[in-house]
Protein backbone atom coordinates (compact mmCIF):
# COMPACT_ATOMS: atom_id res chain seq x y z
CA UNK A 1 0.00 0.00 0.00
CA UNK A 2 1.37 3.38 -0.72
CA UNK A 3 0.62 6.49 1.24
CA UNK A 4 0.35 9.47 -0.17
CA UNK A 5 0.09 12.74 1.16
CA UNK A 6 -1.61 16.34 0.57
CA UNK A 7 0.87 19.11 -0.97
CA UNK A 8 1.87 21.68 1.40
CA UNK A 9 3.12 25.15 0.91
CA UNK A 10 6.22 26.95 2.42
CA UNK A 11 4.06 28.89 4.69
CA UNK A 12 1.59 25.97 5.71
CA UNK A 13 4.82 23.76 6.17
CA UNK A 14 6.22 26.43 8.67
CA UNK A 15 3.26 26.33 10.39
CA UNK A 16 2.67 22.91 10.92
CA UNK A 17 6.41 22.61 12.18
CA UNK A 18 5.87 25.62 14.75
CA UNK A 19 2.73 23.55 16.00
CA UNK A 20 4.96 20.81 16.58
CA UNK A 21 7.35 22.73 18.00
CA UNK A 22 5.43 23.99 20.61
CA UNK A 23 3.30 20.96 21.37
CA UNK A 24 6.92 18.95 22.46
CA UNK A 25 7.78 22.65 24.19
CA UNK A 26 4.90 21.98 26.32
CA UNK A 27 4.43 18.28 26.03
CA UNK A 28 5.35 18.47 30.41
CA UNK A 29 2.43 20.03 31.57
CA UNK A 30 0.15 17.13 31.98
CA UNK A 31 2.20 16.87 35.05
CA UNK A 32 2.11 20.67 36.04
CA UNK A 33 0.67 21.31 39.42
CA UNK A 34 -2.86 23.50 38.53
CA UNK A 35 -3.94 22.85 42.15
CA UNK A 36 -2.60 26.34 43.15
CA UNK A 37 -2.98 29.89 41.97
CA UNK A 38 0.92 30.03 41.74
CA UNK A 39 1.56 26.74 39.98
CA UNK A 40 -1.16 27.61 37.07
CA UNK A 41 0.40 30.86 36.84
CA UNK A 42 3.83 28.68 36.62
CA UNK A 43 2.58 26.58 34.05
CA UNK A 44 2.20 29.52 31.68
CA UNK A 45 5.40 31.44 32.43
CA UNK A 46 7.55 32.18 29.17
CA UNK A 47 4.46 32.14 26.60
CA UNK A 48 3.91 35.00 24.73
CA UNK A 49 0.73 36.24 26.24
CA UNK A 50 2.10 35.64 29.58
CA UNK A 51 1.21 39.04 31.58
CA UNK A 52 -1.91 39.02 30.11
CA UNK A 53 -2.98 35.57 31.10
CA UNK A 54 -1.83 36.24 34.52
CA UNK A 55 -4.50 38.84 35.33
CA UNK A 56 -7.00 36.76 32.93
CA UNK A 57 -5.61 33.80 35.51
CA UNK A 58 -6.06 35.76 38.85
CA UNK A 59 -9.32 37.21 38.26
CA UNK A 60 -11.08 33.18 37.20
CA UNK A 61 -9.37 32.25 40.33
CA UNK A 62 -10.57 34.93 42.68
CA UNK A 63 -14.09 34.19 41.47
CA UNK A 64 -13.76 30.54 42.07
CA UNK A 65 -12.96 29.08 39.15
CA UNK A 66 -9.97 26.17 39.15
CA UNK A 67 -8.23 25.12 35.36
CA UNK A 68 -9.48 21.82 34.28
CA UNK A 69 -6.38 21.23 31.25
CA UNK A 70 -3.55 23.03 29.85
CA UNK A 71 -3.30 22.84 26.18
CA UNK A 72 -0.34 23.79 23.74
CA UNK A 73 -2.41 27.62 23.33
CA UNK A 74 -4.71 27.85 25.78
CA UNK A 75 -5.54 27.27 29.84
CA UNK A 76 -9.13 26.08 30.65
CA UNK A 77 -11.12 26.99 33.79
CA UNK A 78 -14.08 25.51 35.52
CA UNK A 79 -16.28 28.68 36.15
CA UNK A 80 -19.20 26.71 37.42
CA UNK A 81 -21.39 23.38 36.37
CA UNK A 82 -22.04 25.49 33.14
CA UNK A 83 -19.36 27.57 32.19
CA UNK A 84 -15.44 27.08 31.01
CA UNK A 85 -13.20 29.95 30.61
CA UNK A 86 -10.51 29.52 27.92
CA UNK A 87 -7.27 31.89 28.66
CA UNK A 88 -5.09 32.51 25.66
CA UNK A 89 -1.55 32.04 26.61
CA UNK A 90 -0.16 32.51 23.06
CA UNK A 91 -1.17 34.25 19.92
CA UNK A 92 -2.70 31.20 18.11
CA UNK A 93 -4.77 30.67 21.87
CA UNK A 94 -6.06 34.03 21.22
CA UNK A 95 -7.17 33.23 17.42
CA UNK A 96 -8.59 30.46 18.46
CA UNK A 97 -10.79 32.51 20.97
CA UNK A 98 -11.53 34.46 18.45
CA UNK A 99 -12.29 32.20 15.71
CA UNK A 100 -15.25 29.87 18.06
CA UNK A 101 -16.36 33.26 19.31
CA UNK A 102 -16.99 34.21 15.70
CA UNK A 103 -18.35 31.13 14.70
CA UNK A 104 -20.65 30.81 17.56
CA UNK A 105 -22.14 34.07 16.70
CA UNK A 106 -22.16 33.73 13.23
CA UNK A 107 -23.51 30.13 12.85
CA UNK A 108 -24.11 28.60 16.82
CA UNK A 109 -25.32 25.32 16.41
CA UNK A 110 -26.90 25.13 13.15
CA UNK A 111 -23.78 26.00 11.13
CA UNK A 112 -21.97 22.98 9.20
CA UNK A 113 -19.87 22.52 13.05
CA UNK A 114 -22.10 23.31 15.31
CA UNK A 115 -20.14 25.26 18.33
CA UNK A 116 -21.12 25.17 21.47
CA UNK A 117 -21.80 28.52 23.07
CA UNK A 118 -19.35 31.04 23.70
CA UNK A 119 -18.69 34.65 23.48
CA UNK A 120 -15.14 36.31 24.40
CA UNK A 121 -14.53 39.03 26.50
CA UNK A 122 -12.01 41.25 24.52
CA UNK A 123 -10.54 43.08 27.48
CA UNK A 124 -9.34 40.14 29.39
CA UNK A 125 -9.10 37.98 26.50
CA UNK A 126 -11.35 35.52 28.07
CA UNK A 127 -13.55 33.21 25.61
CA UNK A 128 -16.47 32.26 28.33
CA UNK A 129 -18.40 29.19 26.60
CA UNK A 130 -20.79 26.77 27.89
CA UNK A 131 -19.86 23.52 29.51
CA UNK A 132 -20.04 20.34 27.40
CA UNK A 133 -20.08 16.76 28.09
CA UNK A 134 -17.89 15.22 25.76
CA UNK A 135 -18.85 12.14 23.44
CA UNK A 136 -17.38 8.79 24.60
CA UNK A 137 -17.74 5.63 22.64
CA UNK A 138 -17.62 4.49 19.23
CA UNK A 139 -16.53 7.74 16.29
CA UNK A 140 -17.55 6.32 13.52
CA UNK A 141 -21.27 7.03 14.25
CA UNK A 142 -20.75 10.92 14.71
CA UNK A 143 -21.53 12.95 11.29
CA UNK A 144 -18.62 14.01 9.00
CA UNK A 145 -18.30 17.45 10.42
CA UNK A 146 -16.11 15.51 13.80
CA UNK A 147 -13.52 14.31 11.98
CA UNK A 148 -12.19 17.77 11.34
CA UNK A 149 -12.34 18.62 14.93
CA UNK A 150 -9.04 18.20 16.18
CA UNK A 151 -8.74 15.38 18.90
CA UNK A 152 -12.80 14.65 18.37
CA UNK A 153 -13.23 17.44 21.13
CA UNK A 154 -17.26 17.23 20.52
CA UNK A 155 -19.52 16.74 22.59
CA UNK A 156 -23.10 17.20 23.71
CA UNK A 157 -24.62 20.83 25.45
CA UNK A 158 -27.19 20.78 27.96
CA UNK A 159 -30.09 20.01 25.50
CA UNK A 160 -28.28 16.93 24.14
CA UNK A 161 -27.17 18.82 20.66
CA UNK A 162 -23.53 17.44 19.82
CA UNK A 163 -21.38 20.98 19.46
CA UNK A 164 -17.57 21.26 19.08
CA UNK A 165 -16.23 22.84 22.24
CA UNK A 166 -12.29 23.31 20.63
CA UNK A 167 -11.52 24.42 16.87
Amino acid sequence: MHTTFPDVDADEAEVILDLYDRYEDRADTSRVDLSTLEGTIAAVQGMEFYDRAVDAIEYLWDMGARPIGIGTTRVTFRVDKHTVAKVPIEGRGVFCCIRESDLSESSGKTGYIPIADCHIDDDMLILWMESVTPHVGDYETLPDWTWSIDGFQVGYDRDGVLVAYDL
